[in-house]
Parts: structure tokens; C-alpha cells; sequence
């Protein structure tokens, strides 16, 4: 690994492929050296969004025919009121586990301890 964009094979010889748009991950703990994964974008499924429902007021007019009962002369008139219901949608999502990690390779990776 370098800080520098020169060919290692200009110093060192040999041939040398530039690694580029992935980080690097230390293998073991399940990653075997070589692998790669990961990825730069990631559109969440209906099943990795977390389970949420949302509450709402639904609004609707009623409306009654007049007459008599209503004190109004006559049968023709109507009578509008509004009622109004607090409602909550149908749970969605499922707080699946989803992918996080950018695209990365898997390399041996060591420290020097003496």
C-alpha cells in the first residue's frame, strides 16, 4: 500500500495490478482472502425497512335528507355534517438486516510486533 499513484513495478519490477473503489478488509472472521462484496449503492427491500405504520385523520362528509325530524320545510333539503375518524395504516417493513459495507476487497493484513 502506497500514498503514492507510481507503479510499484517501476520501483520493484514485476507486474502489478492497482486495486481501486474498494476499501480493504483483513481476512478471517468468515472473509477468505480474495473475496470481495459489498457495494456502493443500496436500495432497502419492503422487508429491510423498519416495521413503522403511520397515523392519519380521514375526513369524510355525511349527510342526512331533511324534513320534519329535521326542522326544515320539505324533503329536498339535505343536511351536511363532516366526520372526521383518527386512523393508522397497516404495519410495514420488517427490520430486516440489509447490506452496509462499501465494495471492499479481502487481503492478508499484517503488523509488525518486532
Amino acid at each position: 500500500m502506497s500514498a503514492n499513484s507510481t507503479n510499484p513495478g517501476t520501483l520493484f519490477g514485476g507486474s502489478w495490478t492497482q486495486i481501486t473503489g474498494r476499501f480493504l478488509l483483513a481476512a478471517g472472521g468468515g472473509y477468505s482472502a480474495g473475496a470481495t462484496g459489498g457495494e456502493a449503492t443500496h436500495k432497502l427491500t419492503l422487508a429491510e425497512i423498519a416495521s413503522h405504520s403511520h397515523s392519519y385523520v380521514d375526513s369524510y362528509p355525511t349527510e342526512a335528507q331533511g324534513g320534519g325530524a329535521y326542522g326544515y320545510a320539505g324533503n329536498n333539503t339535505l343536511i351536511v355534517t363532516e366526520s372526521a375518524r383518527s386512523r393508522t395504516t397497516n404495519a410495514a417493513g420488517s427490520s430486516a438486516a440489509h447490506n452496509n459495507m462499501p465494495p471492499y476487497l479481502v487481503v492478508y493484513v499484517w503488523r509488525r510486533t518486532t
